[in-house]
């Protein structure tokens, strides 16, 4: 006999509610705003680039504000991985070259090197690179790194995303991976929250901290599939 409930949808909680809602509601408004950055660029003369440079910049914070909702909703909400033959190298290729479009004051350098095709969510993986990527282009003084490999051990893979910026205060790195922290800082904040729940979903490992001397490093190995295939 099927217990009572069985099969039914799980009831959501109110702060899943909450960020659904703002996600949607906000989500309609940022739909707007592209779709008038794309009209008004079209219609400008090409004589006007202050006022072109002002649109971009306001479609990147758009970007800005959709990222950080999806952020905020995926660090509440259940997440199920829908996993398949990925190759690393390329997710990161088309995601550094997207975001690198947003922060075009930051100097991005992306290397690459052979790594195994592993199975992962590739979306999710997108996000979580997302997310490393534009906190430490907002973190920057002039430029990042991203690089992707192999990893230690074996079938895994690795990349690494480093900037120059001047780091995280000493007393504030044990808020590194804190949901609630909302300093001022591009790696204080619930990206890097989100960051290691992605990773520990997909089996893997993250680890974060500043360089010796000045900059910030976050790691990210993954294995070639995640925990139960």
């Amino acid at each position: 006999m099927s217990q009572m409930g069985e099969g039914r949808p799980r009831p959501q909680t109110v702060p899943e509610a909450i960020v659904r809602t703002l996600r949607h509601e906000v989500g309609d408004l940022l739909q707007t705003v592209y779709a008038a950055v794309a009209i008004l660029k079209d219609r400008l003369p090409a004589e006007c680039q202050t006022e072109r440079r002002i649109l971009i910049d306001m479609r990147a914070r758009a970007e800005t504000c959709r990222d950080l909702l999806d952020t905020v909703h995926d660090l509440v909400c259940p997440i199920t991985l829908a996993t398949e033959e990925v190759d690393v190298g390329e997710v990161v290729r088309a995601v550094f070259n997207r975001v690198a479009a947003r922060f075009p004051h930051v100097a991005g350098r992306l290397e690459t090197a052979p790594a195994p095709a592993i199975r992962a969510d590739p979306r999710r993986l997108a996000q979580l690179l997302t997310v490393l990527l534009a906190d430490a282009c907002v973190a920057a003084e002039g430029s990042v790194d991203c690089r992707v490999g192999p990893g230690g051990g074996r079938g895994e893979v690795k990349w690494e995303v480093i900037d120059d910026g001047p780091g995280v205060p000493p007393e504030k790195e044990g808020l590194l991976f804190n949901t609630l922290t909302t300093m001022p800082h591009g790696h204080l904040g619930p990206g890097l929250a989100l960051a290691r729940r992605l990773v520990g979903l997909h089996g893997g490992r993250i680890s974060a901290g500043n360089r010796p001397g000045d900059g910030f490093r976050v790691e990210v190995t993954l294995p070639p599939e995640p925990p139960g295939g």
